[in-house]
């Protein structure tokens, strides 16, 4: 069971199927995914479907998969996680989303903290990396401020509707988290 936490403000929660309408409303808005390359859902069924593999996931820890809530009213923001988790190797990605009407209020950068520390203390996580439209600043702004270094712009490296982009890798390691 993945763990939940909270702080003044905010709280994150496993993801669960009654999740299915957020993730929903994050894949088809426009704002929310600009920068995800992804098709929207062409059905509510298919983010059904998504949230299902997401909810094993999160069962068996081949995935980490939370909501952001705001306390004060209850209101879902948002979701986070941790995927692709390579045991081998001791690394993993970081992905999250938030609805665009909740974008720079600190609630990203609270809420990925403690996955962060799930991901480097629960899963002995050595690595923790991001791939990042090159288009999208503000989440390359997000992730320096939580510590992450610059590591490599993958020039071209996947094809979204006809049109070829790029991906900024930023890496995080156990021990920079820890002296952070």
């Amino acid at each position: 069971m993945l763990p939940c936490w909270q702080d003044e403000l905010i709280r994150i929660e496993p993801l669960t199927l009654a999740d299915v309408d957020l993730v929903y409303q994050l894949r088809n808005d426009p704002e929310a995914g600009r920068y995800i390359d992804r098709e929207p859902f062409a059905s509510r069924d298919e983010a059904v479907g998504k949230v299902q593999s997401i909810v094993e996931a999160n069962a068996n820890g081949s995935g980490c998969s939370w909501r952001i809530v705001e306390k004060s009213s209850a209101t879902t923001l948002g979701t986070g996680g941790i995927w692709r988790i390579d045991r081998e190797h001791d690394h993993a990605e970081i992905g999250y989303a938030i609805l665009p009407a909740f974008w720079g209020k600190g609630y990203a950068r609270r809420a990925l903290a403690p996955m962060f520390d799930h991901g480097f203390a629960s899963l002995t996580l050595h690595r923790i990396e991001a791939h990042v439209h090159p288009d999208n600043a503000r989440s390359s702004g997000l992730l320096l401020r939580l510590g992450f270094k610059l590591e490599g712009h993958l020039r071209e490296n996947y094809k979204f509707r006809g049109k070829y982009s790029g991906s900024l890798i930023y890496g995080l390691l156990n021990n920079d988290w820890q002296k952070g």
